[in-house]
């Protein structure tokens, strides 16, 4: 099995630092209120908790797809979505997961040049029957909602 990309526990620390700085920033602009958020403190978003068994079903959709189908289920694609329009409601971001069909492969760098991406598959068909059914995965939560507070990831203050 090949070795998937890490990054060292310092440039993870960087990387979370310059998102809650940038987030807060935005939001301070943004929003039209009197109170400011601390980079550090807990209105922050900062990240999701995915459950492995979560993980393991979409997995399990990917399998029965690629069984079926030439052009295969590859990755999967995050999307942010937040339940209200409510820009004083922070606790309602999260992620949904949507399978991608195709796509030659993941570039990291911002001169993309024609690399096809893959399309995002919305709906499989629910077994022999012509109904479908939805294969977009919406089973994260939010952190700070769900976080680990102690980790250095979290705050500079846990450095």
């Amino acid at each position: 099995m090949e070795k998937l990309p890490t990054i060292p526990v310092e440039l993870a620390i960087q990387l979370t630092t310059n998102w809650r700085l940038f987030y807060a920033d935005i939001y301070n602009d943004s929003v039209k209120i009197n109170k400011k958020i601390d980079p550090d403190g807990q209105e922050v978003f900062r990240g999701f908790r995915i459950p492995i068994e979560d993980l393991e079903q979409l997995l399990e959709v990917a399998k029965s797809f690629n069984a079926d189908h030439s052009e295969k289920i590859n990755s999967v694609r995050a999307y942010l979505v937040k339940d209200s329009q409510d820009p004083k409601q922070l606790s309602d971001i999260h992620i949904i997961l949507v399978p991608v069909v195709g796509g030659k492969e993941i570039d990291p760098s911002p001169t993309r040049g024609d690399v096809q991406y893959g399309n995002d598959l919305l709906q499989i068909k629910d077994g022999t029957a012509e109904a479908h059914r939805s294969v977009i995965f919406d089973f994260t939560t939010p952190c700070p909602t769900q976080c680990d507070t102690d980790s250095v990831l979290y705050s500079s203050q846990n450095v």
